[in-house]
């Protein structure tokens, strides 16, 4: 077990998304940005949309803004049933101009121009995985705030742009910003490390392999995709993740651009539970004994002695971290398959009278002692004092994550993208094909679905996928969306 560093909730090890504040546990690599590829099977969804296109004028974002597009056009449905317009191309991001005039003149004579298509296939590889993405991970939050999957063309955000809008706004601004990120990689001759490449032959052997692999991907992304498209698609993923992964690794923060951007961003990491304090993390060891009602006096005095009890027994031994391990194994009621430890904990972290103790000055390894909580009384081991100040470290991730998508908006912004809203056509997924109104069971993260348990095609598929961190929507987020979090509907 863990806990989130935001709330203190607790969670599993291999838990990412904290259940109880839905936010994102992890320090994100920045391949975030782009939309994970998604664990394929994961859920059966079961939509309902008509095909129809309405005609528009084609549409350009111009150079120099980094911000996301907004699609709005409220009497438009962009899915389609088939894939007959899978080939047609819908989009073009483009190099813009540079201001050299020797640069731009053998532009546009077609010389050295930077310029990739987009079709409706390669389209709906980004539409889809922004919506499994987004909406496995926070279906429930969604749930409350109004947005219906099953009507995602007429269903809206408080701004009036459809979810249908928002998820092909998200598609096209990840084509974007992966055009441009990737073409700044090959332009500096960067080549993918070995586990990007490798993790590519491996997939496409595995892939190809499979003879229903056209069913398979018509059921997670829709008719008309093809493994090339499959593929492209990955491997700009991965040329975009690797190169913004290595920019990472080679930027650095100055302790004073920490303490900078604590101080600039102080309010949101108090909220969040994270307080500047210089104190190291420690690794602790704890046997909890929990009354059996907390509401009875008896049942804290029961609780009270038995701790004392066990605590004695240990005393009366040879007092090491392994007896003390054997017996939180034996007794405790928290964490007791790993002897009740707790590794890096940081100032904050755990409730009061429990975090004093473990950051008392002068605490030493062997120290030992029984603390009392609203949980029962934590029988208490301290292993160890780290080396890091944990504040510091996520600050400081934060700091340099921030530079990278700086430079990410910054590659971004020298690329016009034109998109032509009248040759859209995405086509649906087989498995959110329109089904009866008894086979609509729509899987939410609060009541998690049963799954199979022989593998799938589907799941075979997915395990074929590089290790990336999944895209979220926090509760910031939405109610920056325009959803009043607090009451957990729409705002008015």
């Amino acid at each position: 077990m863990k806990n989130c560093r935001f709330c203190n909730a607790e969670m599993e090890d291999e838990q990412a998304i904290c259940p109880a504040c839905g936010k994102d546990v992890t320090i994100v690599s920045p391949a975030k940005r782009v939309g994970a590829w998604v664990l394929l099977g994961l859920f059966v969804l079961t939509l309902a949309f008509a095909a129809l296109i309405f005609l528009s004028a084609p549409k350009d974002v111009e150079p120099g803004s980094a911000d996301m597009i907004m699609i709005q056009d409220t009497e438009r449905n962009f899915t389609a049933e088939n894939g007959e317009h899978a080939a047609d191309v819908v989009a073009t991001c483009k190099r813009a101009a540079t201001g050299n005039a020797w640069t731009d003149g053998l532009n546009k004579l077609g010389i050295g121009v930077v310029e990739k298509e987009l079709t409706n296939a390669e389209l709906s590889l980004y539409y889809w995985d922004a919506f499994y993405n987004i909406y496995n991970q926070n279906a429930y939050y969604l749930s409350l705030m109004g947005m219906d999957p099953a009507a995602m063309e007429s269903s809206k955000t408080e701004g009036g742009q459809t979810w249908q809008e928002y998820f092909l706004s998200v598609a096209l601004d990840h084509f974007r910003e992966q055009t441009a990120v990737g073409q700044q990689a090959k332009a500096e001759g960067f080549k993918l490390p070995d586990k990007y490449s490798e993790d590519l032959v491996a997939m496409r052997e595995e892939l190809g392999n499979m003879e229903d692999i056209d069913e398979q991907l018509a059921t997670v992304y829709g008719a008309g995709i093809t493994l090339e498209d499959f593929f492209a698609y990955i491997e700009g993923n991965y040329y975009y993740s690797a190169y913004l992964e290595q920019l990472q690794e080679k930027t650095s923060v100055s302790d004073e651009d920490l303490d900078a951007y604590y101080a600039e961003h102080q309010e949101d990491y108090e909220q969040s539970g994270l307080k500047a304090i210089d104190k190291n993390v420690v690794t602790i060891r704890h046997i909890l004994i929990r009354p059996e009602d907390s509401a009875d006096e008896g049942s804290w005095a029961q609780a009270q002695a038995k701790a004392n009890e066990i605590y004695q027994t240990w005393q009366d031994g040879d007092k090491t971290e392994e007896s003390f391990a054997a017996l939180a194994e034996e007794y405790s009621e928290d964490n007791a398959e790993s002897g009740g430890l707790y590794e890096d904990v940081y100032p904050g972290q755990m409730v009061t009278a429990f975090n004093d103790w473990c950051f008392a000055d002068g605490r030493q390894s062997g120290d030992s002692g029984i603390v009392q909580t609203e949980y029962g009384y934590h029988i208490m081991y301290f292993v160890a004092e780290g080396d890091t100040i944990y504040w510091r470290e996520v600050v400081r991730q934060d700091a340099i994550l921030a530079q990278v998508y700086d430079k990410a908006d910054e590659l971004k912004a020298q690329y016009v993208l034109s998109y032509d809203l009248d040759a859209i056509a995405i086509p649906l997924p087989t498995q959110i094909v329109p089904q009866t109104q008894e086979e609509v069971q729509l899987p939410t993260d609060a009541e998690p679905t049963e799954q199979p348990t022989e593998t799938t095609a589907e799941e075979e598929l997915s395990e074929m996928q590089p290790e990336q961190s999944i895209e979220t929507v926090s509760t910031d987020e939405l109610a920056e969306m325009g959803f009043d979090v607090e009451t957990a509907q729409p705002a008015s």
